[in-house]
């Protein structure tokens, strides 16, 4: 909670510190899809992981500060897939786990040439993120088992992420923009275990 106050507050500030150099304001919101993959370094935790992916659906609202610089504050859901090859009684099988995630992602960007039609962006951020539920589900031959572990303590997870993008206005009131981003993270309860994010947001905005 000390963080987000933190983050609060340099939201508050920012808008303050370029409100005299933009005196219009525009509002903005958007929809984006982003797919990705993630994997983990340090020690191995579950073993050999045959693949890693994920899938992001969200909204967000944003608002320049300046000519060149914007914020964009939303809100994100996120299902994390992973499989892997096992051995149920000496038999090959498959295990596959599903992980449900909730996220508040704030970024900053700068606009390199904001007068264009096509802008070229880069910035940072950082997700704010709990975790719901992970379903395991293992199979074999025609054999299929399923269990599902619910997270009910409050653990968020903060992961910072660098991204850069281009936005294409199409109309005064409509942009399409393509976003590749990296993020980043230690696992709490695993001291020397880091997260790696890479994905892409594919949006549209709307400006109101």
């Amino acid at each position: 909670m000390k963080r987000l106050n933190i983050l609060m507050c340099a939201v508050l500030s920012s808008t303050l510190l370029f409100a005299q150099e933009h005196d219009e304001k525009t509002h903005e919101i958007g929809l984006f899809v982003s797919p990705g993959t993630y994997f983990l370094t340090g020690p191995a935790l579950l073993g050999p992981i045959k693949y890693n992916y994920s899938i992001s659906f969200g909204a967000f609202y944003q608002q320049p500060l300046s000519n060149h610089f914007m914020w964009r504050l939303g809100a994100t859901g996120t299902y994390e897939i992973s499989g892997s090859d096992i051995l149920i009684n000496g038999n090959p099988g498959k295990s596959t786990f599903t992980t449900f995630i909730l996220e508040i992602p704030l970024q900053f960007q700068y606009i390199v040439n904001p007068q264009n039609n096509l802008q070229f962006y880069t910035g940072l951020g950082i997700g704010i993120r709990r975790e719901f539920y992970t379903r395991n589900k293992i199979s074999q031959d025609e054999n299929t088992s399923m269990a599902e572990y619910r997270n009910n303590q409050l653990r968020l997870e903060y992961m910072p992420a660098f991204f850069v993008g281009l936005n294409y206005r199409t109309s005064d009131y409509f942009s399409i923009y393509l976003q590749p981003e990296y993020r980043i993270a230690g696992i709490s309860s695993f001291s020397n275990a880091i997260r790696h994010g890479i994905n892409v947001q594919l949006g549209l905005i709307y400006r109101l």
